[in-house]
């Protein structure tokens, strides 16, 4: 069995979340497992190197190679699998190219990675396809504000600097370039490399194939009946004491393919069934919990994103619509 497993892809293809069902198929055959979403690596893997990308007194590069060492010694100390979403390239690699980072430069930093990589030989599983398409459809689903915020962003990167100030169609062109340059890195992947067109974003057909090609075998889902979804939908209000920028309600929504979350922030986050009244955010790392009355009614939900207190939402309307 692999040790790691890099996922890759524009946003929108569905790394996060076919990152994330992978490592939930690992688990449930008994291995041990650890999916590392990209902001929980951002936060917890390449701090130094994020911290350092803005640093003129600090070498990014040997940052991201300290960050490596130290990242791939905890994997050898251990016995578990990792699936890393967006580590290869979109939290590290990417970031090197949007800061003008040469050509010499990057190909020394590969070379030295992939020395170090070599022991655990990770195959590289990216997800691609009409990337245009692809992030059309990602901005329409998420809606303005997540542009606005991941403008915000990829607005600091020397790439773009001068800029215009990024509507949804420079983004658009901004992330299809960064998909040229992963293309041909990965065109020179020295291990194991699975590429799928996820344009038409089937998912149950890229979770076949991608179980296929990484030979895992495939654990039955078990939703729940759709009799029972009904009773989440709604509208949920947050506590008065949040910050007035995350002082906003949320819906959830019952859609053909289940429950979906709308956050003020972004829009249609798809929500998996776990154990009671659970529900893991498909390709984040957290659970919407819902709370009952002594009836039984559902009359709120714990805020999802801030995953080391408990905040209560109490359910306000249960109109099937969604806050925008």
């Amino acid at each position: 069995m692999q040790r790691i497993y890099f996922f890759e892809g524009p946003p929108g293809a569905g790394k996060s979340s076919l990152s994330q069902w992978v490592a939930q198929q690992l688990t449930a055959a008994g291995a041990p497992v650890v999916w590392l979403e990209e902001h929980t690596l951002n936060a917890t893997v390449f701090n130094h190197f994020l911290t350092a990308l803005d640093d003129a007194e600090q070498d990014a590069i040997a940052s991201l190679l300290a960050d490596w060492r130290r990242f791939l010694a905890g994997v050898a100390a251990g016995d578990a699998i990792y699936c890393l979403d967006g580590a290869f390239f979109h939290s590290t690699l990417s970031r090197l190219y949007a800061y003008h980072y040469s050509a010499t430069q990057i190909a020394a930093y590969l070379a030295t990675l992939y020395n170090l990589l070599t022991p655990l030989a990770p195959p590289l599983i990216h997800l691609t396809g009409d990337v245009t398409a692809i992030l059309r459809a990602i901005i329409a689903e998420r809606g303005a504000r997540w542009v606005a915020i991941i403008a915000q962003t990829v607005a600091i990167y020397p790439c773009l600097q001068g800029a215009a100030p990024l509507d949804a169609a420079a983004l658009t062109r901004f992330f299809v370039d960064r998909q040229r340059e992963l293309d041909t890195v990965a065109a020179a992947y020295p291990f194991a490399y699975y590429r799928n067109d996820t344009t038409a974003r089937d998912w149950t057909r890229l979770q076949r194939e991608v179980s296929d090609w990484l030979d895992i075998a495939v654990q039955p889902a078990t939703p729940p009946a759709a009799r029972d979804l009904p009773q989440y939908v709604g509208v949920y209000q947050t506590p008065a004491e949040f910050p007035p920028e995350f002082n906003h309600p949320f819906t959830v929504e019952q859609t053909a393919d289940g429950l979906r979350l709308h956050m003020f922030f972004m829009r249609n986050l798809r929500l998996a069934a776990q154990e009671g009244d659970c529900f893991a955010i498909v390709g984040r790392p957290n659970i919407l919990e819902f709370v009952r009355d002594e009836g039984a009614t559902v009359v709120g939900a714990i805020y999802p994103f801030v995953p080391d207190q408990r905040f209560f939402c109490t359910k306000i309307g249960d109109e099937n619509t969604e806050v925008r």
